[in-house]
Order: C-alpha cells, then structure tokens, then sequence
C-alpha cells in the first residue's frame, strides 16, 4: 500500500467516524426503523384496498391483527 492509498484509508476512516458518532439514530436502530418502514407502508396498502373496496370493518380487523388498532 503507498502512501496515497493509506491517505485514502485515513481520509474514509475518518468519515466513517465523522458519521456514527455524529449520527442522531444508530446505524442498528436506523435499520429497524427502516425495516418498520417497509412493514407500515404495507400495511397502509393493504387498508386502502380494503377502504377502497367499501369494507371498513375488514380494514379495523387487519389494523387489529396488526396491533395497531389500540380501541
């Protein structure tokens, strides 16, 4: 390795710590989060087929199984 290539390395290294320490979420916690995400806007999918189709109580008995639906 020469010393271009180790000035590259130092250069990302630092970056990287730049960005986890100064990340306001975990990298781990953003991943759930993200995860979370894509589950949700399924679901959301789902209960606006549901509404579409004029059937609201099939749309609270998902969001139930869901566990979203708290009443």
């Amino acid at each position: 390795m020469n010393k271009e290539e180790m000035m590259m390395d130092k250069y990302y290294d630092e970056l990287y710590t730049k960005y986890t320490e100064g990340a306001k979420v975990p990298y781990e916690s953003y991943e759930e989060l993200e995860e979370k995400y894509e589950h949700l806007k399924c679901v959301i999918k789902d209960v606006v087929i549901y509404l579409r189709d004029n059937d609201t109580p099939g749309a609270y008995e998902y969001l139930k199984s869901e566990d979203l639906v708290w009443l």
